[in-house]
């Protein structure tokens, strides 16, 4: 099956960008990696009052962007976006006031009916040592966060996508696995053309075992009632 606007997503330190190459390049597609260019964010530090405009401009921001992506998906070979625009209202969540998250989600709202649906999201998931261990490699541990908050939001991306159903989705997990790996991504490629629809899980040959469930505190996958 075609794949025109595949998102890939997961926490920080999941492999997000480094997927997202990896796949556009086997798939002849083009890749959009976001970029945080918000002017709202370094005043956060000094007054927390900053967190609602910044938290605004990402969601107006990331709206803009959405439509674009969506719009070239059809008109080109593709594309391959390591961003979902789900993640704005994540960290809102994480980071606004009761009030706050008030005015914002009326916001959400109202831009929500016009937000495109990827063909795919291809979620990864991570043990917390392996999260922690890649954002301190790819130099993001000094974004002001501690690792406190850096596992609510991997926590609050397990609660996310175990309510998604806005698109198929696929979940990997990456914590034995290195994303530059090509045979890595060749394989992926493969379950990409093969998943039909729902919820699928992916693991990937090579790994060195199964994370456990305290290694992996966040599943996005649904159980049997």
């Amino acid at each position: 099956m075609e794949r025109r606007f595949i998102v890939v997503e997961g926490p920080p330190g999941a492999g997000k960008s480094d997927l997202a190459r990896g796949l556009a390049a086997a798939l002849g597609a083009r890749v959009d990696l976001e970029v945080l260019q918000n002017p709202f964010v370094t005043g956060i530090r000094r007054d927390p009052r900053h967190a609602f405009a910044a938290q605004v401009f990402f969601l107006l921001d990331r709206w803009r962007r959405q439509a674009d992506l969506a719009q070239e998906s059809l008109l080109s070979r593709g594309v391959v976006a390591d961003w979902h625009f789900a993640r704005d209202r994540l960290y809102a969540a994480l980071t606004l006031s009761r009030e706050e998250i008030a005015l914002y989600d009326y916001l959400h709202r109202l831009l929500l009916p016009r937000v495109t649906r990827p063909d795919l999201v291809v979620l990864l998931q991570a043990s917390l040592p392996t999260l922690a261990r890649r954002v301190k490699r790819n130099g993001n541990g000094t974004d002001g966060h501690d690792e406190g908050f850096h596992k609510e939001v991997a926590e609050a991306y397990g609660e996310l996508f175990f309510r998604y159903a806005e698109s198929p989705l696929l979940v990997v997990d990456t914590t034995e696995v290195d994303l530059d790996d090509a045979t890595m991504v060749a394989d992926l490629v493969a379950v990409i053309r093969k998943h039909r629809g729902g919820i699928g899980h992916y693991k990937p040959l090579g790994s060195r075992g199964r994370a456990t469930e305290t290694e992996v505190p966040w599943r996005a996958q649904r159980k049997s009632r």
